[in-house]
């Protein structure tokens, strides 16, 4: 199996990186920068919808979503559309700068000590660190499905 994984644009944590890890089952396109239509009065994370074959996608920030602090936006130039788990339906872009990446698993990391420093930790699955940094999966599903609240 192979995952996706991709550095967040955030700060480092305790000197680590931040990277969303995704798997290749989730991702559907990955396709630079198209012209996103914002929405008024929408939360944070959420950037704005693009038109993608015909359908309306909303595009969100994973770092936001997650109560990060984004850094370096204008070098958010990519986007990952991928879709919640067992043929769901729901779909996202996902704003990503470079860095993406395909490995095979197993990547060796160990699970974190602690996730209390992702303040909203109930949209996380695993954290794991790794040598070069902290992998972060997401519950896709939860945020896709709108059950997320910030």
């Amino acid at each position: 199996m192979k995952v996706i994984i991709f550095p967040a644009s955030t700060q480092t944590v305790f000197g680590e990186k931040i990277y969303f890890v995704f798997s290749v089952r989730q991702v559907e396109d990955i396709i630079r920068e198209i012209p996103v239509s914002p929405v008024p009065f929408s939360p944070r994370y959420l950037k704005g919808i693009v038109r993608w074959r015909d359908c309306i996608i909303p595009v969100i920030s994973m770092e936001e979503c997650l109560g990060f602090d984004m850094l370096n936006v204008e070098n958010a130039n990519r986007l990952l559309t991928v879709r919640g788990g067992d043929g769901k339906k729901e779909r996202a872009m996902i704003k990503t700068g470079s860095g993406l990446r395909m490995l095979s698993l197993p990547i060796p990391c160990t699970p974190a000590a602690s996730s209390e420093w992702i303040p909203e930790k109930h949209l996380v699955s695993g954290v794991y660190e790794w040598e070069e940094g902290f992998l972060i999966c997401v519950r896709i599903d939860d945020i896709l499905s709108g059950t997320y609240s910030q």
